[in-house]
């Protein structure tokens, strides 16, 4: 069995007309995943010639702008393009009602819409699964947590999650946005030959210390034009790690 990923986006949160804003599409032989969607989701799926309905699942890995920004425009172009399969739609534990309440103020009620919409909160340690044996296992990450001294009330969650995907032999880790590099340490076995990280939250320098004690093959995505080229040069300084690291692009698909 093979794991099948297509990047829809690899941009940050910056947007740029090279990049759409990070998202990926996992396919296996039973469902389609669409983690993250972003602003421009839809586009960066229709430029991807990628059919929003054959979503079966939506992952929202945290709830900075650019991974959920898109999302009531995405549910739009369902209902436009005639949807009438079920979509399952899994965010962190404490925001679905967050998630509800956008569409609502976006003036999209499930009532009128063609499909079923089921909202599913992910905890950390949660593994969503299909039929095919591939499974997906949330881990709780860093990313979020210095925020946590501006929100007086207590009302959010600073929730954000990376994750494994596993065929039961091989596996993928995705770091999703982190807030420092032993959140890919401490998330990688030896099962893992692959790791899709992003660069914004982390230095080049760390990044190269990644590529340096590494075995596995890595990608890397969330980039902005700044941050390709420092990389871009510092890398360019250790030739002998040519092969190990791949600069991942829009459209780009990983086969494993």
């Amino acid at each position: 069995m093979s794991l099948r990923i297509k990047f829809t986006g690899t941009g940050s949160g910056l947007a740029v007309k090279e990049r759409f804003q990070s998202s990926f599409l996992l396919f296996t032989d039973d469902s389609v995943t669409l983690t993250d969607c972003g602003d421009g989701i839809s586009k960066a799926l229709a430029a991807a010639g990628e059919d929003p309905c054959l979503i079966n699942r939506i992952i929202i890995t945290h709830f900075h702008p650019d991974h959920y920004a898109g999302f009531p425009f995405l549910i739009v172009q369902m209902k436009i393009l005639g949807r009438k399969t079920p979509l399952t739609v899994y965010a962190p534990s404490g925001d679905i009602s967050f998630l509800r309440e956008l569409l609502h103020r976006s003036y999209i009620f499930t009532e009128r819409i063609s499909f079923s919409l089921e909202f599913k909160e992910l905890n950390d340690g949660d593994v969503i699964s299909d039929n095919s044996g591939v499974s997906i296992e949330i881990r709780r990450n860093s990313h979020l947590d210095e925020y946590r001294k501006y929100d007086l009330n207590g009302a959010l969650s600073f929730t954000s999650f990376s994750m494994t995907i596993s065929d039961g032999e091989k596996e993928v880790f995705y770091s999703g946005d982190i807030g420092g590099i032993s959140d890919i340490t401490g998330g990688v076995t030896g099962k893992t030959g692959i790791i899709i990280t992003e660069t914004s939250h982390i230095s080049s320098e760390e990044i190269l210390g990644l590529i340096e004690s590494s075995d596995k093959k890595i990608y890397l995505t969330h980039l902005d034009y700044d941050k390709e080229t420092e990389l871009k040069n510092l890398l360019d300084s250790a030739p002998e790690l040519n092969g190990r690291y791949i600069f991942a692009a829009d459209g780009m698909t990983i086969e494993y």
